[in-house]
């Protein structure tokens, strides 16, 4: 039987994490979200956070219990947090379900050069836009992230950019060619 413990969002909701959530009502359970370990360091110009707090989960997807980390998209005060995650968890791909603006507002912070080639400096971490595909309704980009102690990854970014801010596709077409992509 599940307890109400097991739905706990006691740390997401607390005020003061106010500010990096892009919503009130969509927040992480205490037992699966994701804890940044990272202390004050020199990519972080935000105040120290004791509970390593970002909007994001842990999911596990049976029956290979493959992995995953569902998270909201950047604001441009979580910028730190989001590549702190991505350096703490080994991320290697991005699914991105949102665009950058969506019916003049912001959805997510860019986190990407905008011309492959070009470079963008956030805090200590500097990201390089590789190489760009554009498909029908989604785009393939590798990023090179490269941060402050030397340490660089590739890591593939996948842009769904037709999947409406609460709400569906019209058709699964396109989010199929992308999962079929990803599967490679």
């Amino acid at each position: 039987m599940r307890t109400k413990a097991e739905y706990s969002c006691k740390i997401a909701a607390n005020p003061k994490y106010f500010s990096k959530n892009r919503y009130r009502d969509i927040i992480p359970y205490d037992k699966n979200r994701v804890k940044l370990s990272w202390r004050k360091s020199s990519e972080v110009n935000e105040s120290e956070d004791d509970e390593g707090y970002i909007n994001a989960s842990y999911v596990a997807v049976p029956p290979a219990d493959a992995k995953y980390i569902a998270a909201q998209a950047p604001l441009s005060t979580t910028l730190n947090d989001w590549f702190k995650m991505i350096y703490e968890n080994d991320v290697a791909v991005i699914v991105m379900l949102c665009k950058l603006v969506e019916l003049g507002k912001a959805k997510c912070e860019r986190y990407w050069p905008e011309e492959v080639g070009n470079e963008c400096t956030f805090g200590g971490v500097v990201v390089r836009l590789e190489e760009e595909k554009h498909y029908d309704e989604f785009c393939s980009r590798r990023l090179r992230i490269k941060w402050s102690d030397g340490e660089q990854r590739i890591v593939q970014q996948l842009h769904y950019s037709e999947w409406p801010d609460h709400g569906c596709p019209t058709s699964e077409d396109h989010v199929l060619e992308m999962i079929e992509l990803f599967d490679k």
